[in-house]
């Protein structure tokens, strides 16, 4: 008797864990069960909801409501007319209720505006110009649902924009020359140099307009929308530096020869004048002094005609005297006759 009680006691021991244990089990099943059935979308996010791989709500971040409204209803016609699903969508971040996992997945896509960035490629121009091009693109998903369905990762954009992107710079670069890719306007180049440049018609302002609007056309079927394609830097490969270099230190040297010409011309010209001048100037002092000089001997003249009536005397003195200061100079020997006139005022004083 006492063997069965103790093994009565045992199965129902045995009867409560097992009982503890299921309702352990179904409790936290049950909190696993509620904690998964909801899930917070942030601020500036967006949410695609799926069972087993298919869409079955969308989330689509408030900020981005009416740009994302009509190409999102879009999706969904098309995507219900295909499947025959009906997928609700709600509006805004915070608090969102599903079926708990398994069955329901959230995948959260942001709705900021987000980058794109390329290594720098090879594009040919129309005058078959070789340039390197290394440009960046911002973009935003404005339809999650088409995303979803299409690329399902950023990872799987960014390969898209690569290639679209790439392809559409091509096609634009390739009919235009290269000043349209380098320059916007025809503004004057600040150059040392007066030389003329090539016309630009278009520029690279409209071309990156251009790249932009025909890469957002390509991309709307992705759930994104294409805000601007900017070109950081355009240069020339590797490969055409040395000889554009070269072809430069030869067009410097070429100014350079130029100035340098243009400079001892210039010289020439100035030295010519300065010459010119300097022999008109002494040509207008010696016509000057000549005339001075005429007047100063004719009022001597005058002078000593003057003299000469009043005291031919006196006259005859002066007169020998300056013969005298001009002839008789220090260390001077003359040999005259005693009887000449000459000697009359040495001898005879």
């Amino acid at each position: 008797m006492e063997s069965d009680k103790k093994t009565q006691n045992d199965k129902k021991k045995k009867m409560s864990v097992g009982k503890k244990i299921g309702i352990g089990v179904a409790c936290a099943a049950g909190l696993f069960a509620i904690a998964t059935s909801i899930y917070i979308v942030p601020e500036r996010n967006h949410a695609v909801v799926t069972q087993f791989g298919k869409p079955v709500q969308v989330v689509i971040d408030s900020n981005r409501a009416e740009e994302s409204k009509s190409t999102l209803e879009e999706s969904i016609k098309e995507y219900e007319a295909k499947y025959g699903t009906k997928i609700p969508v709600s509006e805004g971040a915070g608090i969102h209720f599903k079926l708990p996992f398994p069955f329901h997945i959230v995948d959260e896509y942001s709705a900021k505006v987000l980058e794109y960035d390329s290594d720098p490629r090879v594009a040919i121009t129309t005058d078959k110009k070789e340039i390197m091009i290394n440009n960046y693109a911002r973009f935003v998903i404005i339809d999650p649902l088409k995303f979803k369905l299409s690329v399902k990762t950023l990872g799987g954009i960014q390969s898209r924009l690569d290639d679209i992107v790439y392809s559409v710079i091509n096609e634009v670069v390739g009919r235009n020359n290269r000043i349209e890719i380098i320059r916007t306007t025809n503004s004057p180049l600040e150059t040392t140099e007066q030389e003329t440049h090539e016309e630009v018609t278009y520029g690279r302002e409209k071309i990156m307009q251009e790249i932009t609007q025909e890469v957002n056309k390509r991309m709307q079927k992705y759930g994104i929308e294409v805000l601007d394609v900017r070109f950081r830097g355009v240069e020339l490969p590797q490969q055409n530096e040395q000889s554009i270099m070269d072809r430069m230190r030869a067009e410097r040297q070429r100014i350079a020869m130029k100035y340098r010409s243009e400079g001892q011309e210039e010289s020439a010209k100035i030295k010519a004048e300065a010459d010119k001048q300097v022999t008109i100037i002494n040509a207008d002092a010696y016509k000057k002094s000549q005339e001075i000089k005429g007047t100063a001997d004719a009022e001597a003249a005058k002078i000593y005609a003057e003299v000469a009536n009043k005291d031919p005397e006196f006259y005859k003195l002066v007169r020998s005297l300056e013969a005298y200061k001009k002839t008789l100079k220090e260390g001077t020997t003359i040999i005259i006759n005693t009887d000449s006139e000459f000697l009359k005022y040495l001898t005879n004083p």
